[in-house]
């Protein structure tokens, strides 16, 4: 089973996503597998992982988008993975 790490919190801009992405890339470069599920509404994670796509070299990591009561399901499905969750409201 995988380790769900969770980032939330109600204020935009207090660096949930930056943090997640570094902590995540990190861990992808150690070796691990990591799962990103970007539950925000603003998406920027999804938006990060869409621009990292047309890069060379860089770590495999795995996205999701999935609000509200789909993001258990979501998450769920990638418990084989580090999970880590970005939520805002």
């Amino acid at each position: 089973m995988g380790k769900i790490i969770t980032f939330t919190q109600q204020k935009g801009g207090a660096g949930k996503t930056s943090l997640a992405v570094h902590l995540g890339t990190t861990w992808a470069l150690k070796g691990k597998s990591v799962a990103f599920v970007d539950s925000d509404p603003q998406g920027t994670l999804t938006a990060w992982a869409a621009m990292r796509e047309a890069l060379d070299g860089v770590p495999e990591l795995t996205f999701a988008r999935a609000e509200g009561w789909k993001a258990a399901s979501v998450v769920g499905q990638l418990a084989g993975a580090q999970v880590i969750g970005i939520g805002g409201n």
